[in-house]
């Protein structure tokens, strides 16, 4: 096993650098989950999409983001999702120690989970 820097690369060419204990030539699935994700500026790494859809729950709204061809959904309180329109540009941010690491042996049935 070896420490890398790995980078996981959105459509803006975000890189985020994830530092993880695997074996030279493991594929890896980078995952994170919605209530890590942060709408607008945040301490942690920037990522760039457009909304998608916007779905008011009361006092919150879920929003879903178009991240390249990925959609992720994070539910943010009503007053920051004021004015928010398909199509508008739109930041998240992620801490870096939210991201999640698993083995890519099957990427449609992800394996284990590295580090923690």
């Amino acid at each position: 096993m070896v420490s890398v820097g790995l980078k996981l690369l959105w459509d803006g060419k975000v890189e985020l650098p994830i530092g993880a204990a695997v074996s030279p030539g493991t594929e890896v699935l980078i995952g994170v989950r919605p209530r890590d994700l942060t709408l607008g500026e945040g301490p942690g790494h920037e990522l760039v999409g457009t909304v998608y859809v916007t779905e008011v729950l009361g006092r919150s709204v879920e929003v879903t983001v178009r991240l390249g061809e990925q959609h992720v959904s994070l539910v943010a309180p009503r007053a920051d999702t004021t004015g928010l329109r398909p199509d508008d540009p739109v930041r998240l941010t992620v801490r870096p120690e939210n991201l999640l690491l698993f083995e890519a042996d099957r990427p449609e049935r992800p394996g284990r989970r590295i580090g923690q």
